[in-house]
């Protein structure tokens, strides 16, 4: 593994990840038994040697950051075109402080949830998360060659730009042709939240079965 120099304010945000948010999140998806997600959740630092190393075999780094408050297929569909436009896909994603930080809402899937459901996409190379309101600071170490935003965002003043392009990164915006958001998917519960489901006596009892 490629050993990448810090300063000493460098480490101590790296040790913050490791030791205060991603040691917690990684305890929970493994009490769950998703081997998958494990494999590709990565902390910061380790993630950042890993990038490196990627980079000098002439891998192209894309990364694609966002909160996936609900994850749905439309998000699927942008991560699958993030990935047709490189080799390696990373995903940065918000903690669940940082939603609330950014007043986005109150109602979402929590962190380690979210990171399962966006694991289980076969396009999705490695996740690591970012408990700022932007996720500018981690994109300083992952230094992506191609960072990509939804269309919405185009023309749109984007923060993290100004780092994309010191590291000599370009933005790409993709348009997935889907108008369907998170917001969309919450907004389409509450409407059925009424609805029960119910099953009729010939088709027999639903089955449970563990997978302990």
């Amino acid at each position: 593994m490629i050993q990448i120099e810090h300063t000493d304010e460098e480490k101590a945000y790296l040790k913050e990840y490791r030791e205060d948010i991603y040691n917690d999140i990684y305890k929970k998806i493994a009490e769950l038994g998703s081997e998958l997600t494990l494999g590709k959740f990565k902390p910061l630092g380790e993630l950042e040697e890993i990038l490196e190393e990627e980079r000098q075999d002439g891998k192209i780094v894309v990364v694609s950051s966002g909160a996936f408050l609900l994850p749905h297929y439309a998000h699927k569909l942008y991560l699958e075109k993030a990935k047709n436009l490189g080799n390696i896909l990373v995903v940065s994603m918000n903690t669940d402080d940082s939603i609330r930080e950014n007043d986005r809402c109150t109602k979402f899937v929590p962190l380690y949830g979210r990171i399962i459901e966006i694991a289980s996409a076969q396009v999705v190379d490695y996740i690591c998360m970012f408990n700022e309101t932007t996720p500018i600071t981690i994109l300083d170490y992952l230094r992506p060659s191609i960072y990509t935003k939804g269309v919405d965002w185009e023309g749109k003043p984007l923060p993290e730009e100004e780092v994309i392009k010191k590291n000599k990164g370009k933005i790409v915006f993709i348009d997935t042709k889907e108008d369907f958001s998170s917001t969309t998917l919450a907004g389409n519960v509450k409407k059925h939240d009424k609805l029960k489901c119910s099953h009729t006596k010939s088709e027999g009892p639903i089955e449970i079965v563990s997978l302990d």
